[in-house]
């Protein structure tokens, strides 16, 4: 029952970061969504970290797991390396 309750929580975490990101995505320069994306994953579910009593360090690794797969990190590689 805990792993259900867990997935949710995350899954939902998952729609209100890319959510945020996307409505902020016009005031924040491009090379600076992927940061931002991590920041608002942080806040998000440490916040519900806190809300729920449990431990904040958890709350954060997930915030910044949740911010990297908002992000699509992996594919904005191109952010990243040098113009070719």
């Amino acid at each position: 029952m805990e792993v259900i309750q867990f997935l949710g929580s995350y899954t939902a975490g998952l729609a209100v970061v890319i959510g945020l990101v996307k409505a902020f995505r016009g005031l924040v320069p491009e090379r600076f969504v992927p940061l931002s994306s991590v920041a608002v994953g942080v806040v998000v579910m440490g916040g519900f970290t806190l809300a729920t009593g449990g431990a904040i360090s958890g709350g954060i690794l997930n915030g910044i797991i949740l911010g990297l797969a908002a992000s699509g990190l992996y594919d904005n590689k191109a952010l990243f390396s040098k113009g070719e």
